[in-house]
């Protein structure tokens, strides 16, 4: 298959079966230019090439991380995912543009309690940039919180907002969890981390993916965790039965029970330039049991009780996680993606953000 004529998705709404594909661009998705391309991993500086009158470019913002703390009870929430923004430049053949790289949100390993750090913003020459998620928050008691904000994108012909850490809307004085944000990608908005509703007791949730929401807790439900959302749908929401839910569907239609990792990997059919052109991964399972239920490629990270929670697939926010190994940090979320809300018995660090990314085309 050409350059030119790759398949891709039609639209970032959910997408379950090959019959869903068409040889058809999406804004950001066609070849730019040339077909040249840089990806900066980290901060850089960029110089036109020789002949080059026009650029595009694209920023990912940081993931915000994680709050922890050692026992006790209250809402931890996850971090929100980065923004992203894309836009077309006029240039002069020589001139250098300073490439900046967020850095997700981290912290050392603590002794109490703390919320989470924000993500890094990326940016380019001062035109577009695109804000890292905010920090996940802690109470001690019955407190209602929300998660950390999703960055923003500005500056660009597109902005996006990524997804907000799951917020806990129950004051019931328990122990409760909650997903990262997904980062924000030419496809649209970041997934959010599933909410944890009202009435619940010591509830886990999944990670936002790069398109759909981890999966909530609602009802009188007790212990439940649920997974990270994936590129073809939202994880499924819990009721006041119980137990774990599955993750997110891949767009293929694929999905991850609870207790195991995303479904789907990049198809040899397909042509993916750089991260965020396309994105196919399902989400992680929700696991009581612990386990790694980490998110498929493009998507987020199931949670996790009695280990550390699954982390996000590539622009996925990573889940909750109960009972970590003590002196030990949660699960990471995916780029851009934001770290979930963790607790140990001792001590430990929340799951951080992840690093933003800065793409030039010419």
């Amino acid at each position: 298959m050409s350059r030119s004529n790759r398949i891709v998705p039609l639209t970032a709404a959910p997408v379950l079966s090959l019959a869903s594909f068409a040889m058809t661009r999406l804004t950001g998705q066609e070849e730019f230019g040339t077909g040249a391309f840089k990806v900066f991993f980290a901060s850089g500086t960029f110089v036109v090439p020789p002949g080059v009158t026009s650029i595009r470019v694209r920023c990912h913002g940081a993931g915000g991380a994680g709050a922890w703390r050692n026992n006790g009870s209250g809402p931890l929430t996850g971090g929100g995912g980065g923004g992203f923004a894309m836009k077309t430049i006029a240039v002069t053949p020589g001139q250098a543009y300073s490439a900046t790289v967020g850095k997700g949100g981290s912290y050392p390993i603590s002794y109490s309690v703390r919320d989470g750090v924000a993500g890094g913003t990326s940016s380019f020459g001062g035109i577009l940039s695109a804000t890292g998620g905010g920090a996940g928050r802690w109470e001690n008691g019955s407190i209602v919180q929300l998660g950390g904000a999703g960055g923003v994108g500005s500056g660009g012909d597109v902005n996006y907002a990524g997804g907000n850490g799951g917020p806990v809307q129950s004051q019931v004085g328990a122990l409760f969890l909650t997903g990262g944000g997904g980062c924000a990608t030419v496809l649209g908005k970041g997934g959010n981390g599933g909410t944890i509703g009202p009435g619940t007791l010591s509830c886990y949730t999944g990670g936002g993916g790069a398109l759909f929401d981890g999966g909530g807790v609602y009802g009188t439900n007790n212990n439940g965790h649920t997974g990270g959302g994936g590129t073809g749908g939202s994880a499924p929401d819990l009721g006041p039965l119980g137990g774990a839910n599955g993750g997110g569907a891949s767009i293929f239609g694929e999905f991850a029970p609870a207790n195991s990792a995303g479904a789907s990997s990049l198809p040899s059919f397909a042509f993916n330039r750089f991260p965020g052109d396309i994105l196919f991964g399902g989400g992680g399972g929700g696991s009581p049991q612990g386990g790694f239920p980490n998110g498929g490629p493009g998507a987020g990270g199931g949670s996790a009780a009695a280990s550390i929670a699954g982390k996000g697939g590539v622009f996925g926010g990573a889940g909750g996680a109960s009972g970590m190994p003590d002196g030990s940090t949660a699960a990471s979320g995916g780029i851009g993606g934001g770290g979930g809300g963790a607790t140990s018995s001792t001590n430990g660090c929340g799951g951080p953000g992840g690093d933003g990314l800065v793409i030039v085309e010419w």
